[in-house]
């Protein structure tokens, strides 16, 4: 029987072996992702078969099948046969575009052992699934003769100095941006919050102890609480997305370990509807660097057209004769809307308005984007 994603068994005894069956292609692979540590088994393959013996499988673990020789290129059959705890379950892959699959996820609750049947994935690869996990790609096995990774970001969060001291309320992991959407609410990418102890936005030297509202995981977008006053609030654009061409602002926290904590701006254009065969993107050519991530992309007249989220590497390429230079990715606005609507927020209906000169869309993003630092320990 094909299980549809979202169903959840009840297994019979806790798994001390994993088999996956299927008629994969080569240059797949699969491994075992525990989502509180970030620690990546990969599974042994035999033709079609792949095992792993796990002895004690976290709460919570992810089972990922993903290319392993490139970001790119098909991830295998429809139905993948997954063997766990003494059941077998048909699980329907649920979108062709996606390059790395989640099949099961394994969890407890209470004292009952559960898998959670999947099937859903990510259209960036496994570069996009740990990008959204935050767990580094390296982790992940790839097969020798593998071209340099293409697909995503430049890093989740910008890293931490490895000078910093660590702070009262813990280490400083990284730092990403963030845009005010309304009074005490920031919209950021859900990659700069995923597992981290505690979060401050921070706006021209202000700082705010802050927690995470909401998140859409697929998305890579989250709300996040926060109590500074005074911050000015832009409105996500809907049913207009940025047009082909479009000229765009970039706002955000760049390096800010190294650059320091003032706003950064880059201007660039709409240069694709879509990031790669993901639709819920859009693709532009102002320049970001790692602690972009969350920040603002805005039309001419200060509106919301979405939220930074990734970059190609530039250089990656090279090897190959080709490059990939000033290619970033931003969250369409449409979907901040939709998640400000699911938080139980009224958003005001979007509104076409006159563009203004650069100084006043300069003046209005310094009032509206934040950084987010992130802290562990």
């Amino acid at each position: 029987m094909i299980e549809k994603a979202g169903s959840r068994v009840e297994l019979s005894t806790w798994p001390t072996t994993l088999v996956v069956e299927a008629d994969a292609t080569q240059g797949q692979a699969a491994a075992l992702v525990d989502q509180t540590s970030g620690r990546v088994t990969p599974l042994t393959r035999d033709g079609s078969r792949w095992t792993v013996d796990i002895e004690d499988v976290a709460d919570t673990t992810d089972l990922v099948v993903y290319r392993a020789d490139s970001g790119q290129g098909d991830t295998g059959p429809d139905v993948w046969k997954v063997t766990v705890g003494g059941s077998s379950f048909e699980v329907e892959r649920i979108n062709r575009s996606h390059f790395a699959v989640i099949l099961v996820t394994l969890y407890r609750r209470e004292t009952r052992r559960m898998a959670k049947i999947d099937g859903n994935g990510y259209a960036f690869g496994i570069e996009g699934y740990a990008r959204r996990m935050g767990i580094d790609i390296a982790r992940f096995p790839v097969l020798p003769s593998s071209p340099p990774r293409a697909a995503m970001p430049p890093s989740a969060r910008s890293p931490a100095r490895p000078s910093e001291a660590p702070h009262a309320g813990g280490h400083l992991r990284g730092q990403g941006s963030g845009v005010c959407v309304g009074e005490g609410l920031v919209i950021t990418n859900h990659h700069v919050v995923a597992d981290v102890d505690r979060l401050v936005v921070v706006h021209e030297g202000r700082r705010s102890e802050a927690q995470v509202l909401m998140t859409d995981v697929e998305h890579d977008i989250a709300i996040v609480r926060h109590e500074l006053s005074g911050l000015h609030s832009v409105l996500p654009r809907d049913g207009a997305e940025g047009h082909l061409g479009e000229e765009i602002l970039a706002a955000g926290f760049p390096l800010a370990q190294v650059l320091g904590y003032d706003l950064k701006l880059t201007y660039g254009n709409v240069s694709g509807m879509r990031g790669g065969e993901n639709i819920a993107m859009l693709q532009f050519t102002a320049a970001i660097a790692s602690g972009s991530s969350g920040g603002a992309l805005l039309d001419m007249s200060g509106r919301l057209v979405g939220i930074v989220s990734a970059a190609l590497r530039h250089g990656v390429y090279q090897a190959h004769g080709a490059t990939s230079e000033n290619v970033n990715f931003a969250v369409k606005a449409s979907l901040v809307r939709e998640l400000l609507v699911a938080a139980g927020r009224d958003v005001a209906p979007y509104a076409q308005e006159q563009p203004i000169g650069r100084a006043d869309l300069a003046r209005l993003a310094r009032g509206c984007i934040v950084s987010v630092d992130c802290y562990r320990g």
